[in-house]
């Protein structure tokens, strides 16, 4: 099963080629995630979509690890990088007992 279809993701707000992505670190630990639809290359309803993630993090007493800011200007970086327009984006908090990750892929 694949999990990054774009020729990059960025983790921890590192942009990183596709070809790094091992998709065992996503299901490794407990993972909270959110789907947001990319529209001419900006994302819909992001405040809605950081608040429902912020939500499902609070409610598992877990630490986001980036702000709002951080996560737009780290989608804008992908969408700009892959040159997407039109895709589903996924942001992946993977909770591991040592090393959280944050994960933004297509």
């Amino acid at each position: 099963m694949n999990e990054c279809y774009g020729r990059h993701y960025i983790l921890n707000g590192e942009l990183r080629s596709a070809g790094l992505f091992d998709i065992s670190f996503v299901y490794e630990g407990e993972s909270i995630y959110e789907v947001l639809r990319m529209v001419d290359g900006n994302p819909l309803f992001f405040p809605d979509h950081v608040e429902r993630l912020a939500s499902s993090v609070k409610y598992q007493n877990k630490e986001l690890l980036a702000d709002s800011t951080a996560l737009k200007k780290d989608i804008l970086k992908l969408t700009k990088s892959d040159r997407i327009k039109e895709s589903n984006l996924k942001i992946v908090l993977t909770i591991k007992t040592a090393h959280p990750v944050i994960w933004l892929l297509y």
